[in-house]
């Protein structure tokens, strides 16, 4: 039996992936492939198998570095860490096996927390606790336009609570060097073991991710449904609002090892009030340009090394509109305004208990924080 592991880079389609892989459970199954969803008894269920970062971080004495795994199962220390590792090994193994015992062709993984674990130490240490409990393993990566790249990241970190700016995202981590994570995985894995692949149209089989995803597993997805479209990107509104939230509420509660809970109550009423008919976070021209030229040399070393047969391996697009002056702060308004509005009714629906007006009375906080910064501009 094969292993195919996914190594989920943010913002590349991982969740669709897993999503596609969780719906098709079943029928996979039947074509040989089975995606198992890793979830050990008495911990929180994910979509992502952080099972498997657990263990890779474990073995190089590291803990992990994604803030809600480490919450949510405990991992205060490397000692906790290691006890968790512990128990996922035994649990992974027997899932293995009983995959083998049906027969199964590919046991494919998902994994997003391991984009972020691309240097060689860790690397090798997952490739050598998977390789001796499967025949062959192969790992498969995304890689995505840095300018695409960025919007999204950038909304995802306004998810998770990040207070930064678009611009200071840019400053930050616009410069990604995926040619640097492509060899990291293909230097140590082994070129023949690593399929690299990027998110662009001409590049994806039949045009399509999941379609392209689904070859790489020996299959195809036609005949098989598709998810609705998840994990989609805050709305320009959505993400400043949710950027003043984030500067006005801390994450967790006083015991700094669980969720603040007034905090997710307004990130996930903003997420969900968050709308496709609602301007997008866009670049302007000259962000991309910046970007672009951030990353040009370490795409040309991709493209070199990868890709020889593209000519450019992110072709130039034409330059977005650039946005009328003000327009930002009046939909922000009224998204807010919007917003303020539904949860009232929730509330009033629920009763006007302690924890249904907490939440309005926060609110009316982020509205005054959020005047005041209109007012600025």
């Amino acid at each position: 039996m094969k292993a195919l592991v996914h190594i989920g880079m943010p913002k590349t389609g991982s969740t669709s992936i897993q999503a596609w892989l969780r719906l098709n459970r079943a029928a996979l199954r039947g074509r040989g492939v089975v995606h198992d969803p890793l979830n050990m008894k008495g911990y929180p269920k994910y979509q992502t198998q952080p099972g498997l970062v657990i263990c890779q971080q474990d073995s190089v004495g590291r803990l992990v570095r994604h803030r809600w795994i480490r919450m949510d199962f405990g991992l205060s220390s490397l000692a906790a860490q290691a006890e968790v590792a512990e128990r996922f090994r035994g649990f992974f193994g027997a899932r293995v096996a009983a995959a083998r015992e049906a027969g199964a062709g590919v046991f494919v993984l998902s994994c997003e927390a391991l984009g972020g674990s691309a240097d060689a130490p860790a690397i090798a240490a997952l490739d050598a606790w998977l390789t001796p409990q499967f025949e062959r393993v192969e790992y498969l990566v995304y890689f995505r336009r840095q300018e695409d790249w960025l919007p999204s990241s950038y909304s995802q970190r306004i998810r998770r609570g990040d207070p930064v700016s678009l611009e200071q995202v840019i400053e930050r981590h616009g410069r990604q060097n995926w040619h640097a994570a492509a060899r990291a995985w293909s230097d140590t894995a082994g070129r023949g073991r690593v399929h690299v692949r990027l998110l662009e149209s001409d590049a994806l089989a039949e045009g399509d991710l999941i379609e392209d995803f689904a070859r790489a597993l020996g299959t195809t997805a036609e005949g098989l449904p598709r998810p609705p479209r998840l994990n989609e990107a805050l709305s320009a509104p959505a993400a400043r609002l949710l950027s003043e939230v984030n500067r006005a509420l801390p994450l967790t509660d006083g015991s700094g090892r669980k969720r603040n809970p007034l905090h997710d109550t307004l990130r996930q009423a903003i997420a969900g009030a968050s709308s496709e008919d609602q301007s997008k976070v866009r670049l302007s021209a000259g962000q991309i340009g910046r970007i672009r030229d951030m990353n040009a040399e370490s795409n040309e070393r991709l493209r070199r090394a990868f890709f020889p047969g593209r000519p450019v391996l992110f072709p130039e697009r034409p330059a977005p509109a650039p946005s009328e002056p003000g327009a930002e702060a009046q939909e922000v308004a009224q998204f807010a305004a919007q917003l303020m509005v539904r949860m009232a009714r929730r509330g009033r629906g629920r009763g006007r208990t302690p924890a249904a007006a907490a939440p309005r009375r926060l609110q009316d906080r982020i509205l005054r924080r959020l005047k005041t910064w209109m007012k600025r501009r």
